[in-house]
């Protein structure tokens, strides 16, 4: 008898198995996840459509990074955004995603520290900008700036230099803050962005805090 593989035996069980039973088992397989402690990550194609949606949803032009790595999401983002500006801190990515992307004069690759870097990039833009801050410390083949994920660092700053209103930010990898010791906690990033705008509408979405200042 031939045996079915893997995927075959999972399709021909969500075609014979009713809803109702289906739902059942994805139920019971999310709890043996979270028994687990097993946290998800979500598909990268998934999480560009997401940034895509926010992207588009605050009418942006402008995509600032915090953390090129390879520059696959400076690559996506060229056919949607006039101006891309994306800060690395390691010089070997940096000269490597600056030769990347040597053709495209909407790209601006900035080496240094997304402490500085991005409250001066957005000072500097004088219109608001969609923020995309992934430039924790990543291990071997990255550099590690004066925090190893800056995210609140930045958030700080940026509440003394000041966003232009219609500025969207999106923080990444919101499963590990609190979760490991190297990351600030849950609670320090979500009070710094409710200190730095009162008005802001901050929610959660895809792995993701999006934070929305609104005018005072």
């Amino acid at each position: 008898m031939r045996r079915l593989s893997v995927p075959a035996v999972s399709t021909r069980l969500r075609r014979s198995v009713p809803r109702p039973a289906r739902e059942l088992v994805q139920r019971a397989v999310a709890l043996r996840h979270f028994d687990a402690g097993v946290v998800d990550i979500p598909p990268l194609r998934a999480k560009r459509r997401h940034l895509l949606g926010l992207f588009r949803d605050g009418d942006h032009d402008s995509f600032v990074e915090a953390g090129t790595y390879l520059g696959d999401t400076v690559d996506f983002f060229l056919p949607y955004a006039r101006r891309i500006v994306s800060v690395e801190i390691d010089e070997e990515l940096w000269r490597k995603a600056s030769a990347r992307f040597s053709d495209h004069s909407q790209v601006e690759i900035v080496r240094g520290d997304a402490e500085q870097e991005i409250p001066r990039v957005l000072a500097g833009l004088g219109e608001p900008a969609f923020v995309w801050l992934d430039g924790h410390y990543s291990g071997e083949g990255t550099t590690r700036g004066e925090h190893y994920e800056p995210a609140v660092a930045i958030l700080q700053n940026l509440s003394e230099t000041g966003v232009s209103p219609g500025t969207t930010i999106v923080i990444d990898d919101l499963r590990l803050f609190g979760r490991l010791p190297e990351f600030p906690t849950l609670e320090s990033l979500i009070s710094t962005a409710r200190a730095a705008w009162p008005n802001a509408r901050i929610y959660t979405g895809l792995d993701s805090l999006v934070i929305a200042p609104q005018p005072a």
